[in-house]
């Protein structure tokens, strides 16, 4: 209850603080902005934190705009986007689909078990072998 209020009193405060750009706004605020260098959605780590809302409004964001007020998980964010730089296309997608054929067999193998266990199946072979 307590973080949803500090949330709900840094939220106001960064959406009432207009700014042109984030130093700005942290400087109304009487705080540093940091930098969070090459966040995606595979690394969704915001320094040193994992920050799934917050990553995904920095990729959304448009350039140079200043979000509003993101709840995190470890704090109150507000994301100015520098630039947006696209992966390399990728073309030979083998490594993946073995990947992903590896995770297909594994999860069968575990469903097999949950059949037997759901079966209530009795191996009596034992008695008369």
């Amino acid at each position: 209850v307590i973080q949803e209020k500090k949330y709900e009193m840094l939220a106001e405060k960064i959406n009432a603080a207009k700014a042109a750009n984030i130093d700005d706004l942290a400087a109304k605020l009487g705080t540093t902005a940091t930098e969070a260098d090459k966040v995606s959605f595979a690394n969704p780590s915001v320094n040193g934190a994992y920050e799934l809302t917050v990553a995904a409004t920095a990729l959304s964001t448009a350039p140079v705009k200043i979000s509003a007020a993101i709840k995190g998980a470890s704090g109150v964010y507000a994301v100015q986007t520098i630039a947006v730089q696209e992966p390399a296309k990728v073309n030979d997608y083998a490594a993946y689909t073995y990947q992903m054929k590896q995770q297909l067999q594994a999860k069968s193998r575990g469903a097999q078990e949950v059949e037997k266990k759901l079966a209530k199946i009795e191996d009596d072979r034992f008695y008369f072998f």
